[in-house]
């Protein structure tokens, strides 16, 4: 792991620290330590500008048909710069799949063929890990059914903390929105779709459904709103707080399965920035209830990251879609059932499709 210091010519890590000074048509890099030394020179690359007025469009590279689990889509608007925005510091002992000191968002957009000015569009939000290229797997079906389908990047979680994914999603959105006559888009019929990390936040964006109180102002345009007309979130988590409950009832028995879920290393204590040792989901609920002024702070943090808490009769329409076995990380059923009640409470229509089978 590399750490900025300053400005933007040391470099530290654990070890040593590495220094980069500007030569005629590159960088030096001088490393002088202990531990190791090293000088070297490489030519900066040449840089692609992206700007408004570009009418490049980049198709995907061919894949090898050993690999291709599916026929790829083609983007009409490939790489649509959105905003650039800070990246939290990596933490030891966690995985970080987007090092660095800032993050460019960007989207990819694909057309259905004979589409009209104005498409209806289905954002797709990937899982941890994923990026602006992936597109969910019922793209070509959405496409043969005349909607617009557009792939967002957002912050990690980890480091990230909540809620940058969030305003990183919802930012997105209103971009896309606000350039609708530039993409081909229908502004007032907008839809989100995602599994795991990306469940999590179309499940959150469809709750919330364009809160002030959670737009954030990443990638600016103020005057539009991320408020969607229906979503679908496959295998989310919905409620922070039973996360831990809900595991334990679904693999009795096995507390490291507990652990993974409160533990002081566990996603969603990464998600309130509450992780490392002597902290954790477990460790904060331990602590609630009293007069604890850090405790109270971070019990509001982590409701406000959990859709259920935001379900109201303004929610959008939506489909929860849970399989009853593993998934990457170990969501449990019971968080989409948790949810749907609380969309039938509220008297907002929903679904809710399980199975025994598989993650979905």
């Amino acid at each position: 792991q590399v750490y900025r210091r300053g400005d933007d010519t040391v470099f530290e890590t654990e070890l040593f620290s590495a220094v980069k000074r500007p030569r005629a048509g590159g960088l030096e890099l001088f490393i002088d330590s202990p531990s190791a030394r090293f000088s070297g020179f490489a030519k900066v690359p040449g840089l692609m500008l992206l700007g408004e007025g570009s009418t490049e469009i980049k198709k995907y590279p061919p894949q090898p048909a050993a690999e291709r689990r599916r026929p790829g889509i083609e983007s009409d608007f490939r790489s649509v710069y959105v905003a650039t925005v800070p990246l939290a510091r990596g933490r030891r002992g966690l995985a970080n799949p987007q090092p660095g000191s800032t993050l460019d968002l960007f989207a990819d957009i694909a057309l259905p063929k004979g589409g009209s000015s104005a498409n209806p569009c289905i954002v797709e939000i990937h899982g941890y890990g994923g990026s602006h290229h992936d597109f969910p797997i019922l793209a070509r079906e959405l496409l043969d059914e005349g909607f617009a389908v557009a792939s967002i990047d957002y912050r990690i979680n980890p480091p990230n903390v909540w809620p940058a994914m969030m305003h990183d999603a919802c930012g997105a959105i209103r971009f896309l929105k606000a350039n609708s006559a530039r993409f081909r888009l229908d502004p007032e019929r907008f839809g989100v779709v995602g599994g795991s990390a990306g469940g999590h936040l179309s499940a959150m964006l469809a709750a919330a459904n364009g809160d002030p109180a959670l737009e954030g102002s990443v990638g600016g345009n103020a005057s539009w709103s991320s408020r969607i007309k229906a979503a679908a979130a496959y295998f989310p988590w919905t409620d922070i707080f039973s996360f831990g409950e809900d595991i334990r009832a679904l693999y009795p028995g096995q507390p490291e399965r507990i652990l993974d879920a409160d533990g002081p290393f566990s996603p969603l204590s990464c998600m309130i920035g509450w992780d490392g040792p002597g902290r954790g989901l477990g460790e904060l609920k331990r602590r609630m209830g009293g007069r604890d002024p850090e405790a109270a702070a971070l019990a509001a943090l982590a409701a406000d990251s959990s859709p259920i808490s935001h379900v109201s009769r303004d929610s959008a329409p939506t489909a929860f879609v849970h399989g009853i076995f593993d998934y990457g990380v170990r969501i449990p059923m019971n968080q989409s059932v948790r949810i749907f009640e609380a969309y039938a409470r509220a008297g907002v229509k929903s679904l809710l499709l399980c199975n025994d089978c598989g993650p979905f």
